[in-house]
């Protein structure tokens, strides 16, 4: 950085030496040096690359040389959506304007920090909009930290049985974990004392689940698979952590232990597995597939399968075998992953040429559709030596010569031949569900797509704005079929005072049963919708929530729909201003039979997989809504602006034929 003079007339002192400057700032006077406490004039700052700013100095407000700032963490903690980039750059909301989408960049560089929003901010508007000066980005040279201090990345609350907050694990930045709990005031202290430990998700753990309960090493495996419909825990400190007394929480539960695929994972599996014995209804043991995966997360991140956990199940005997340090490589002496080997296999030392062979018959599948030679199979399966190659060899021929594999050159391609027979003559009729979409309750009007066809086990996709209809539509289409048909509701925003003051507006059908009982089923649902489906109802689910792992919404709506059976379900999504599709983008329309989008006023049928008549797919209608929210009024096709092509943009302005909408009227 440098400091121009801007008053070449006045003459400093040049008695101070460069030393007392902080590092990295050079002020130039007349070619002389000057001292940083004697600086009483107007001076140009310039940030190199940057922007320069105007700020003036005297002696009674002079730039200081001790900043309230021991480093760039310290300014980091003022800021919302703080994340590390490379080279040392961090980035974050400006604060000097409404940054939904991070877009100011900080850097330290010795003493000082360098800003830059990529929108065009001053730094000066930056600094003042966090009540600090400009001089604030100076750090003294003495107080600069080695290492950022720490600041709380992630919060995983532990609870009992009931919910009510135990302790917290907390994980720092840079890269550490801590414990916490609350006093009698609410202060968090750091440590454990007098705490009972229990283990993570307890109170989930204490629900009548059928499914499996899946132990793994880590809170973060844990979240990942409960955000796949999968019941997860932990405990906390990771592996050497298990106490004797967690087993007691799993009493009478089937428990899946997923190790870290290390000596100390396998360790803790060991001593769950141990203590679980006789408690638990079942124990059994996944070893994850996958030369680089160590962990359940890396496995989900590699495109693993929740789905095909079930059959990955072993003996927890395998675990004693993998603990002893001979096997700390996860291979024996020939060069075999023992990681792939049954506990049949290692405890009864089947013969080597079927323990090949197996594994060619495991690995096969997994390759489906892929091109691979001799080297890329025996390499994937850790197998080196000669012999065992050669035992590949026969096998892969075997393999073609009974048609499961082709062979071109020295290519190798799998065939699944495995398929099910659909018997479409015989099978009873399936006449589509007789549903009532939503329409314009006083003037009659309608949006177009009365004509489309909803069959059993279909998926019905309302993707839109926030707080622009959709909870209006859902609880339409809601007061138009629970007449005929078992209807349940799902929410995350309901509370019962206000979903009643909402309902009593909608006074067109009576939501009671002459014997005073609601005509539907509501019920609070916030994860794991998949677990609560009603298999024969409509099923009304407002709304989906994944934050940033919008791309595993398809995953969800499929585990949806395989519980489906004489039912439906009608899904609602949040999306993006300017976005065709919700989020998740064709993730969330894959499966859909009906895909809706609402923007401002304005509904688009995105898809429609089966209708009758007319072709409803793209059609457009604007609508109003009325009577406190509830009602659709107005409604009436329209079409996209061919001027500007629906973005309501032309050339440097709005657009003229649209007034901006992006639609024009229908004639």
């Amino acid at each position: 950085m440098e400091l121009s003079h801007l008053a070449p007339g006045n003459r400093l002192s040049t008695t101070a030496r460069r030393s007392q400057f902080p590092i990295g700032v050079q002020v130039v006077a007349e070619d002389e040096e000057i001292a940083w406490s004697q600086i009483t004039t107007n001076y140009l700052v310039r940030i190199t690359g940057r922007q320069e700013i105007q700020m003036t100095t005297t002696n009674n407000d002079k730039l200081s040389n001790t900043p309230p700032f021991r480093g760039i963490g310290d300014l980091l903690n003022k800021l919302q959506k703080v994340k590390s980039l490379s080279n040392g750059e961090y980035q974050a909301c400006c604060p000097a304007h409404q940054d939904n989408n991070p877009s100011l960049n900080l850097k330290q560089v010795d003493d000082h920090i360098l800003v830059t929003c990529q929108a065009g901010c001053q730094v000066e508007a930056i600094m003042q909009s966090l009540g600090l000066r400009l001089s604030d980005l100076f750090i003294k040279s003495e107080t600069v930290p080695k290492e950022l201090p720490p600041r709380v990345v992630k919060e995983y609350n532990y609870t009992d049985k009931n919910g009510n907050l135990l302790y917290q694990v907390v994980r720092l930045e840079p890269k550490s974990f801590r414990q916490r709990h609350k006093d009698a005031s609410g202060a968090w202290i750091w440590n454990m004392e007098g705490v009972s430990r229990v283990l993570y998700h307890l109170d989930m753990i204490y629900q009548e689940w059928e499914q499996p309960i899946y132990l793994v090493e880590g809170e973060k495996d844990a979240d990942n698979l409960i955000e796949w419909g999968i019941i997860a825990t932990t405990s906390a400190g990771g592996a050497g952590n298990w106490k004797p007394e967690y087993a007691d929480s799993l009493i009478g539960k089937k428990v899946v232990i997923i190790p870290d695929k290390d000596a100390a994972g396998y360790g803790y599996a060991l001593k769950a597995a141990e203590s679980l014995q006789g408690k638990a209804k079942l124990v059994s043991v996944i070893i994850l597939p996958g030369d680089k995966v160590k962990d359940v997360s890396d496995w989900l991140e590699a495109g693993g399968d929740v789905e095909l956990l079930r059959n990955m199940e072993q003996d927890p005997k395998i675990l004693t075998s993998l603990t002893n340090s001979s096997f700390t490589d996860n291979t024996d002496k020939e060069g075999v992953s023992l990681t792939r080997l049954t506990s049949t296999d290692i405890c009864q030392q089947t013969t080597r040429g079927n323990i090949i062979w197996k594994l060619v018959d495991e690995w096969l599948p997994e390759h489906e559709g892929e091109k691979f030679d001799l080297d890329t199979i025996c390499r994937q399966l850790d197998i080196s030596n000669r012999d065992d190659r050669h035992r590949v060899v026969k096998k892969l021929s075997y393999e073609v010569l009974h048609e499961n594999l082709e062979k071109s050159d020295r290519l190798y391609l799998y065939i699944n031949k495995t398929f099910k027979c659909i018997d479409w003559v015989n099978a009873p009729s399936s006449p589509p569900l007789n549903v009532t979409f939503p329409y314009g309750i006083d003037d009659k009007t309608h949006f177009g797509f009365e004509n489309a066809v909803i069959s059993a086990g279909d998926i019905i996709v309302i993707a839109g704005l926030s707080n622009m209809g959709k909870t209006t539509w859902a609880l339409n289409f809601l007061w138009e079929n629970m007449d005929n048909f078992s209807c349940t509701l799902m929410g995350n925003e309901y509370t019962a005072g206000k979903f009643r003051r909402r309902v009593a507006r909608m006074d067109w059908h009576n939501p009671l049963t002459s014997a005073g009982n609601p005509k539907f089923e509501l019920i609070e649902r916030r994860s794991d919708w998949k677990s609560v489906i009603r298999p024969n109802n409509i099923n009304i689910i407002d709304w989906i929530n994944l934050d940033d792992n919008f791309y595993k919404i398809g995953s969800i709506i499929e585990g949806i729909q395989s519980k489906l059976r004489e039912g439906i379900a009608v899904i609602l999504i949040q999306k993006s201003e300017n976005k065709g599709l919700g989020m998740g983008g064709g993730f969330s329309e894959h499966l859909a039979s009906l895909y809706l989008t609402i923007d401002f006023e304005k509904l688009t049928v995105r898809k429609c997989k089966e209708y009758v008549g007319h072709n409803p797919n793209l059609e457009m209608h604007k609508f109003h809504i009325t009577n406190g929210g509830t009602k659709f009024a107005d409604i009436h096709k329209v079409a996209k602006c061919k001027q500007c092509g629906g973005s309501g943009h032309y050339r440097l302005g709005d657009c003229d034929k649209c007034s901006g909408t992006g639609v024009v009227e229908n004639i």
